[in-house]
């Protein structure tokens, strides 16, 4: 058999420790890399086997079909997106992509590319060789900020590394261990703001954090990435597709409950999927329940004012309230980090929170509140949080 490895730029597949295997077999390995896909076609022509290195080339169909003797692509990753599976699947040919990569090499080369683009080494060692002596100071890390899109395998990586550097970073995913995790999304939609419909990016945003969020409350319960990665990335993607289809067709971004209608199924996936993993492998795991609507009565708007007027209003949702409740996390604290900031003019969804009131001359006030939002039919809805004069026992 007669097996290509193309893309090795550094020569890496004769050490791997499985090479010997292949002793009976043609192997060739091309290190540099061919991009054009009449060129690839022919230095591949005779090859039984393909194995392509990460993504570095495209597998498109044009190639594909160039290749009578291609029973097998083998690929070292796991993401196979650069590869025409349907054309694989009309000629019979197998796509095998490999699991989940070792995180170190990324987490330390990243690190590698923060030193260095802060403390100008590239720079500082050139002069060096040139015989003078260092010229900057550099930025030092120690105290800074670390911003982490994403803090799975790799991220939480890299925040480790920060953290024992004494970078500053965000409280430790772990305090949302809890016995039941709910999923339901509804209340992003309402959290948009004043005008949700024009600026498509706030929409995104808020999605992104929601699904930040729960993928860092699951790896904190004891589910793996592969247990819910692409259900989890199914339900934002559903989201996205929804209310661009919202839009296009100029219907109402805040129709949560039709919002919600189409995403269900997504959620459930979500749902299945962490189930069969409690099930089969870690029966302690969180269990997974999907609220099937958005709060029925609750569904609609209302502002939220003080009175006296002046008072700073904060709300966070009874979920969260109790999440770090359970959590060992004081709600009113700022470690609590769900609490949001309420304008006068900003549209509140309907449903139960707690409030934290805070008037000029230090007074508060704090509790706990319900409240439906306003039909469509009716005009602006208010809800008035008064001075009681019993203050906040914090």
């Amino acid at each position: 058999m007669k097996i290509a490895v193309i893309d090795d730029y550094q020569n890496a597949f004769r050490t791997l420790r499985c090479y010997p295997k292949l002793k009976d077999h043609e192997v060739v390995v091309y290190n540099d890399t061919e991009k054009d896909p009449a060129r690839l076609a022919e230095r591949l022509k005779d090859a039984d086997v393909v194995l392509l290195t990460q993504q570095r080339s495209a597998f498109p169909r044009v190639v594909i079909e160039r290749l009578p003797k291609l029973k097998l692509i083998g690929q070292t990753g796991r993401a196979a997106t650069h590869v025409d599976i349907e054309a694989c699947t009309e000629r019979g040919i197998i796509v095998s992509a490999g699991g989940t990569g070792n995180s170190n090499a990324t987490a330390e080369l990243t690190w590698g590319l923060i030193l260095s683009a802060l403390r100008k080494l590239p720079y500082e060692v050139k002069r060096l060789r040139e015989g003078q002596w260092q010229s900057t100071l550099g930025i030092e890390l120690g105290g800074k900020t670390l911003g982490l899109l994403g803090f799975g395998k790799l991220g939480s990586k890299v925040g480790e590394i920060g953290k024992a550097i004494g970078i500053v970073g965000r409280p430790d995913h772990g305090k949302y261990r809890v016995k039941e995790i709910a999923i339901n999304w509804c209340h992003i939609y309402a959290e948009w703001g004043e005008t949700p419909d024009d600026d498509f990016l706030d929409h995104f945003q808020h999605i992104a954090e929601e699904h930040v969020s729960m993928r860092e409350m699951l790896y904190a319960n004891g589910y793996p990435a592969e247990s819910f990665r692409d259900a989890l990335a199914g339900i934002t993607l559903a989201y996205l597709r929804e209310i661009e289809r919202r839009r296009n067709a100029g219907l109402d971004l805040r129709d949560i409950a039709g919002i919600k209608r189409a995403v269900l199924p997504y959620e459930k996936r979500l749902a299945a999927s962490m189930t069969r993993y409690r099930e089969q492998s870690n029966p302690t795991a969180a269990y997974p329940t999907v609220w099937e609507s958005c709060g029925g009565d609750y569904v609609g708007y209302v502002k939220i004012k003080s009175l006296p007027d002046g008072g700073s209003v904060r709300l966070i949702r009874e979920f969260y309230y109790k999440l770090c409740q359970a959590s060992g996390i004081r709600p009113f604290s700022d470690n609590c980090d769900k609490w949001s900031v309420i304008a006068s003019t900003r549209d509140v969804p309907g449903g139960i929170y707690y409030y934290l009131v805070s008037w000029p001359g230090g007074h508060t006030e704090c509790d706990r509140i319900e409240f439906t939002g306003a039909s469509p039919a009716e005009d602006d809805k208010v809800v008035t949080i008064r001075q009681s004069g019993r203050g906040c026992g914090r």
